[in-house]
C-alpha cells in the first residue's frame, strides 16, 4: 500500500497516471470504460493508474479533493464492468488511501501485455463493438487500423524474439 501512497503523492499526469477529481458514476460508465481501454493499450510496460479525488490543474497544481467514504461502495461493480465489455480480460482492483487526511480512490490496471483491447460488446452509440483507445500523454485517442497493426507487430515480437529461432529439417543435410 506505501507503493500507492507513494504514486499518489508523486504522480503527475501522463501515459501511465490519470487524474480525475470525482468517482465515476453512473452518468460516466462510458467515460470509465474508454479510460480503462486507453490506459491499457498504452505502449508502456508495468502497471498504470486512475487516480480519483485529485484534481491537476494545467500547471503543476495538484489539490487533494477526496472522495466521500460512503461513495466508495464499488457501485457500479466496475470490474465486472470491464469483463463485461472489454476484451481480451483487463485486470483491475481499486484501492483507497489517504492524503492530507481525505480519501483517495486508485485503479491499478495490471500489466497489459495482450493488447489491443476492444470493447467486446456495445455499451452505446458512442461506445461500440470493436472500439479501441489509446492514451498518449495525458490524452484518450481513438485508436485506428495502423495503431491496431502497430500492437499487433509488438506483441509478436515480444512473444517471440527473432535470435531466439531456430529452422531445421530432419534427416541427412544434402550438400550442392
Amino acid at each position: 500500500m506505501n507503493r500507492l501512497l507513494e504514486i499518489a503523492h508523486s504522480a503527475t499526469p501522463g501515459t501511465r497516471i490519470q487524474f480525475r477529481r470525482e468517482l465515476y458514476g453512473n452518468k460516466d460508465i462510458r467515460r470509465f470504460l474508454r479510460d480503462v481501454l486507453s490506459m491499457a493499450n498504452a505502449s508502456l510496460m508495468g502497471n498504470r493508474y486512475i487516480l480519483i479525488g485529485i484534481s491537476f490543474s494545467r500547471g503543476t497544481k495538484k489539490e487533494v479533493v477526496g472522495v466521500d467514504r460512503a461513495d466508495i461502495t464499488g457501485k457500479p461493480a466496475y470490474q465486472t464492468l470491464v469483463l463485461d465489455h472489454i476484451e481480451p480480460p483487463i485486470q483491475i482492483a481499486y484501492h483507497a488511501v489517504e492524503i492530507e487526511k481525505k480519501r483517495v480512490g486508485i485503479y491499478e490496471i495490471g500489466d497489459c501485455q495482450d493488447r489491443p483491447y476492444m470493447m467486446r460488446v456495445d455499451f452505446s452509440e458512442r461506445l461500440r463493438r470493436g472500439d479501441a483507445y489509446m492514451r498518449v500523454d495525458k490524452t484518450a485517442l481513438k485508436v485506428g487500423r495502423r495503431a491496431l497493426l502497430q500492437m499487433f507487430d509488438q506483441r509478436t515480437e515480444i512473444a517471440v524474439p527473432e535470435d531466439s529461432i531456430e529452422i531445421g529439417f530432419p534427416g541427412e543435410v544434402i550438400q550442392k
